[in-house]
């Protein structure tokens, strides 16, 4: 193994003020972070600033302990006193934020963004840190990943408090913090996360059948034109099929909610997106082969010039449900 010692001023100089971590959380090509959570530590950071999570004396301070850079590692006044002293996980959270910060955003998830200040929204969409606390919100990718206007990102314009070294403190001890709380508080996938009710698929179903009816009447109404050819039928037709895709998808997501364990991941932004929802529970949806549907026949079952969608890609069934050999063949 090699070891390269900078031995120059000029070169140690250069080396501590350019290539330092807090020097670099803001990418200069884009003004916007570099450095952020991801994966587990969204996920961990999801869980631990719901509503519902509360901890003990003991919980809590094992909490805070995980902290590296803290200047106090008091607690504050609980949020529950009787009949047993419970803290809150924003409440442990907010110890790591500076008491100079001031920050409100809206998540995706957000139905309604209301502007007026009083008022909360109920499902906790609203992100409100008011002098360092954290007031409501869910802390996710949004807040917390490489995204213009995250809360580290606005640590790092606080320039008269050191707002870059502040940050990057910051960064590292909210992940000690989440990964020691997810790892104690487990997670994993199981095959229930897979499962809606009948409700669900029987609207899946029925938006399916309309998607394939639609087509087909396409079909029809377009051999009746002169001068028609398929080819240039074939954009649209490949479009509202993959649009099928998000409906179903839509679809499948709205059952589910932060107890199921791909949804948690997906609305965290720790893996995946609502579509990966949808091939696993709902449909998988238009193959795709560069770019376009399958050409010509993919299987010798299909007739010549079949204008069925499953002979050009398209697959009805989920991953849960389980795939035909057709079906198998052409994913």
């Amino acid at each position: 193994m090699n070891l390269h010692i900078l031995q120059s001023y000029e070169g140690q100089a250069e080396a501590r003020e350019l290539m330092a971590v807090n020097k670099n959380i803001i990418s200069p090509k884009s003004s916007k972070p570099c450095i952020g959570l991801i994966q587990d530590a969204c996920l961990g950071a999801y869980f631990l600033t719901k509503r519902d999570v509360f901890f003990r004396k003991e919980e809590a301070c094992q909490l805070l302990t995980q902290c590296v850079h803290l200047d106090d590692y008091s607690l504050p006044l609980p949020a529950i006193l009787k009949p047993v002293a419970l803290w809150t996980g924003k409440q442990i959270v907010s110890r790591l934020f500076p008491k100079t910060l001031f920050y409100k955003r809206w998540r995706k998830e957000a139905v309604e963004k209301k502007k007026e200040e009083k008022d909360c929204n109920p499902f906790d969409n609203l992100v409100l840190i008011h002098q360092g606390e954290l007031h409501s919100g869910i802390l996710c990718k949004e807040t917390l990943g490489t995204t213009s206007g995250s809360i580290h990102h606005m640590i790092c314009r606080l320039s008269k408090h050191g707002g870059n070294d502040v940050a990057s403190r910051f960064i590292s001890d909210i992940q000690r913090m989440v990964n020691w709380y997810l790892m104690n508080r487990g997670f994993s996938i199981g095959i229930r996360d897979n499962i809606t009710t009948p409700e669900v698929q029987s609207n899946i179903k029925n938006m399916q059948d309309t998607l394939m009816h639609k087509v087909s009447t396409i079909y029809e109404k377009m051999l009746d034109e002169e001068g028609f050819k398929e080819t240039d039928l074939e954009p649209y037709i490949y479009g509202l099929l993959r649009k099928g895709l998000s409906i179903t998808s839509a679809i499948a997501d709205k059952q589910f909610d932060d107890k199921n364990a791909i949804w948690a991941m997906v609305h965290s932004g720790s893996k995946g997106n609502p579509v990966n929802i949808g091939q696993m529970t709902a449909s998988l949806g238009q193959q795709s082969l560069e770019g376009k549907r399958i050409s010509g026949r993919p299987l010798p079952g299909f007739p010549e010039n079949d204008r069925n969608p499953a002979s050009r890609g398209y697959v009805r069934n989920s991953l849960y449900d389980g795939l035909t050999t057709t079906e198998f063949f052409e994913v």
